[in-house]
């Protein structure tokens, strides 16, 4: 009766605690994490150290790349939004002589020009003058 192991995760901590040793099959939440850390105290002191610096290498690493990829988000997000207000003005540009343009023919029809010339004058297909 006492040789098989517990699923209460309470007895399966008070098992870890008074022995310093985590069985296999143990399934209490937390003890993964600790079954890790008892590897690592279990190390001998040049390990530990080794194993230290290697996890704080890899925290540089990762801060490293986390701060590259965020720079290089704001940068094209920046870019983004230059070239977004570039195509705009460009678009309101083109948009504004077109209107400039539907005027010049509203006041050539008034003049009495024949649809032929104001197309001439103002670029405007047959389609865009306005009547």
């Amino acid at each position: 009766m006492f040789n098989q192991w517990s699923k209460v995760p309470l007895e399966q901590w008070m098992y870890f605690l008074s022995n310093s040793e985590i069985p296999e099959d143990a399934t209490a939440p937390g003890l993964q994490e600790a079954r890790e850390q008892l590897k690592v105290s279990k190390l001998s002191r040049a390990e530990r150290e080794a194993y230290y610096t290697h996890l704080d290498n890899m925290r540089s690493a990762r801060n490293v790349v986390e701060t590259a990829r965020d720079e290089g988000l704001y940068e094209g997000m920046e870019i983004g939004r230059a070239e977004g207000r570039a195509e705009g003005r460009a678009e309101g540009r083109a948009e504004g002589r077109q209107e400039a343009m539907k005027e010049v023919a509203r006041q050539l029809i008034k003049q009495g020009l024949p649809i032929e010339t104001i197309i001439s004058i103002t670029g405007l297909s047959d389609n865009e003058i306005p009547f």
